[in-house]
């Protein structure tokens, strides 16, 4: 992106426009699509959005920044009808035959190739054949921090402005 060699983009359920020094880097590029569950800075400034679904509602598993696999059941059918690996499959097919994904378990399999990573049963990481580098921390994921989590500016919002106002 810095050469300006990149003539489209594809960002998925990330905000890299909500920083004002990024915005540079997508100045020369004449096509972005976004996929995101929200609307953001980039999706605003998309030729194209893709709607993202949440975590909710789709299976699968996610790493967190500090490298965890998580495993995520789903609770809802995706809105728009589609999970993230089914949209990244469609799209990914679009340039590749050889991207070619039916199902959730398609999908571990393929990492679990890459990885070296092996899930058990219950889809909780087993620490064998681990790649060095790549670390996996067993969570319970039913469990809660009893401290109290830091509010975001747009929680606050809601919290000091619109329950306030519904309860009136």
């Amino acid at each position: 992106m810095k050469s300006g060699k990149l003539k489209a983009a594809l960002i998925f359920g990330e905000d890299p426009l909500a920083l004002v020094e990024n915005r540079k880097y997508f100045d020369h590029i004449g096509f972005v699509l976004v996929s995101d569950s929200f609307h953001t800075h980039s999706t605003a400034e998309a030729d194209v959005v893709l709607p993202a679904a949440t975590y909710m509602e789709q299976e699968g598993t996610y790493t967190t920044c500090d490298r965890r696999v998580q495993l995520v059941k789903q609770i809802n059918n995706p809105k728009n009808g589609y999970e993230n690996w089914q949209i990244i499959s469609k799209l990914a097919g679009s340039f590749s035959d050889s991207f070619n994904y039916d199902s959730v378990e398609d999908v571990r399999k393929e990492i679990e190739t890459v990885s070296r990573l092996s899930l058990s049963s219950n889809g909780i990481p087993n620490l064998k054949n681990v790649h060095p580098g790549f670390s996996i921390y067993q969570t319970q994921l039913g469990t809660i921090n009893p401290e109290k989590p830091t509010i975001l500016i747009s929680e606050e919002f809601f919290r000091s402005r619109v329950r306030n106002r519904l309860r009136k």
